[in-house]
């Protein structure tokens, strides 16, 4: 049986073939798949035009070989996202916004794409779905079916500083997922299963590192009250995991709370800079501090759902999340519920990123739902083994 993998292809940022890197991971594991995509990702591309050219090739197999497999891979184009959307969003589709696009294509429901999906399921022998951030007529048709579906996204812990996590949740990343739900299944068998401290934790997300994350742990002086992680502009985070909150209501609301100055983080990948007029906002030099160190200078941190939040309650310190992240209500749990919480994150919720379109971890994933301790002390094992932590 095949997994069916739709690669969103709105194309918001100006970049066509938005998840390329995605569908050439999946064709250089050899996960067995059925791909809906757009025409974008059947081109052949230049290793100077596109960065994932250069990716795949560094590791998985010669970009040759990655195109021979996408010739020979069953795959189903559909239409641009723009010109399938509801109509009563606009007469004239031309003047759709970006995140009207994104919100249509992630939220709601429209015949055109359920029949879509409809047809492909029709045509193929599929265990389950498998999606790179979310997508409503994608779930809910397959879920109809009976099938599950595999939500990825990249986790809040990244290299060179920790170990690469990703997302794996069955109902959706970023928004509307499951985390909470499953937190509630976990702590009914937390009392079985090892709890880690924070330091022990840090051990293991940051084998070669965990040190100089110890003295981040372990500051007590600290330069600002509040410091404020700021998203990428046309993020999903942004623009429809918000919870009715735009970019810059977190540094607002820490202009009311702090005393001080306020230190604010731009987005490393971020398309604009921040020049602030007002004397209490400090931007962070991000050529000089990374996200561990923008965290050390601060007592607490703000953000709308950045990965940020995670990691600053990793380190220690308090964090509000105001959009919709599946850690936002971790920030209000007391300091025992909040440690099972990081260790289910980590254990529980979150995947080595090797794990990622592996068709064996999937069966596993999928044979183990509902299976909290299981889950958990699999992967506990798996990344304490990596780790090298006896």
């Amino acid at each position: 049986m095949s997994y069916l993998v739709y690669l969103n292809h709105y194309n918001i940022r100006q970049c066509k073939a938005q998840y390329l890197s995605v569908l050439y991971e999946v064709l250089g594991k050899n996960l067995d798949s059925v791909f809906i995509l757009n025409k974008d990702y059947l081109q052949s591309y230049k290793s100077g035009e596109r960065w994932e050219v250069r990716w795949a090739e560094s590791n998985w197999c010669p970009y040759s070989e990655i195109q021979r497999r996408l010739q020979r891979s069953k795959h189903y184009v559909a239409d641009y996202p723009e010109n399938m959307v509801p109509s009563y969003y606009s007469k004239n589709m031309k003047d759709l916004l970006p995140s009207q696009i994104l919100d249509s294509v992630v939220n709601l429901e429209f015949p055109e794409q359920i029949k879509f999906v409809e047809k492909v399921l029709q045509e193929n022998s599929v265990r389950a779905g498998v999606t790179w951030v979310n997508n409503k007529c994608f779930r809910d048709t397959l879920e109809k079916h009976g099938k599950k579906v595999f939500h990825h996204e990249m986790g809040p812990l990244r290299p060179n500083l920790y170990i690469p996590t990703i997302y794996l949740d069955f109902q959706g990343v970023n928004g509307g997922t499951e985390f909470d739900k499953r937190f509630e299944q976990f702590l009914k068998i937390a009392d079985t299963v090892p709890i880690l401290d924070r330091k022990d934790l840090l051990k293991v997300v940051s084998p070669q590192h965990y040190e100089e994350l110890y003295k981040v742990l372990g500051n007590r002086n600290k330069e600002y009250e509040i410091g404020v992680g700021l998203q990428v502009e046309v993020d999903t985070n942004l623009l429809i995991f918000n919870r009715g909150v735009n970019w810059v209501d977190p540094i607002l609301k820490a202009e009311v709370d702090s005393k001080g100055k306020v230190l604010v983080r731009q987005h490393p990948s971020a398309g604009f800079s921040l020049t602030p007029i007002d004397s209490r906002i400090v931007v962070n030099d991000l050529k000089r501090d990374k996200s561990h160190d923008f965290i050390n200078r601060c007592d607490k941190i703000y953000c709308l759902n950045s990965s940020i939040g995670f990691e600053a309650m990793l380190l220690g310190r308090e964090a509000k999340i105001f959009g919709d992240s599946p850690f936002r209500s971790i920030c209000d749990f007391d300091e025992d519920l909040k440690l099972k919480a990081l260790n289910f994150s980590i254990f529980g919720y979150l995947i080595h990123r090797e794990l990622l379109f592996s068709k064996k971890y999937y069966e596993y994933r999928l044979f183990n739902i509902g299976n909290e301790r299981e889950i958990y002390l699999d992967n506990m094992k798996r990344l304490i083994k990596k780790a090298g932590i006896r």
